[in-house]
């Protein structure tokens, strides 16, 4: 009997240090080498406005550029986005548009002429039956 409450009692430590090494060896040592922590908002402007300040420091110069001026040259136009020459390589589908518009047209159903279903009501407002109605 004395034997097995040994052996209880070694299992159970053996738990311990297992749950210990899973919960604080493993968080405080490995965690912290796979996610880095993320910065808040105030350390983020600290950093920023320390890195402007040793710039400025070191002999660094923050231009002035006037309110309305551009940054690209002059007479450059703005980068095209579709391949192509110019406008007037394009092939104009009016007509392809039209043709597709009229079958659409064409398509549509005939509104339903029959009759319709009708709630008839008593003095308190409670249904009582339905009627069919042609209109």
């Amino acid at each position: 009997m004395a034997m097995r409450i040994k052996e209880y009692q070694e299992l159970a430590l053996l738990e311990i240090w297992a749950v210990y090494y899973r919960v604080v060896y493993l968080r405080l040592c490995i965690m912290p080498l796979i996610i880095k922590p993320t910065k808040t908002r105030r350390e983020l402007h600290a950093e920023l406005q320390a890195e402007i300040e040793a710039y400025l420091e070191h002999g660094g110069q923050v231009a002035e550029i006037p309110q309305g001026v551009s940054g690209r040259p002059l007479g450059s136009t703005l980068f095209s986005v579709f391949e192509g020459d110019s406008h007037e390589n394009r092939t104009l589908v009016n007509d392809v548009v039209a043709a597709i518009e009229s079958r659409r047209k064409t398509h549509s159903k005939p509104p339903l002429s029959g009759p319709k279903k009708r709630v008839i009501l008593d003095d308190f407002g409670q249904p009582i039956r339905w009627e069919w109605v042609h209109e």
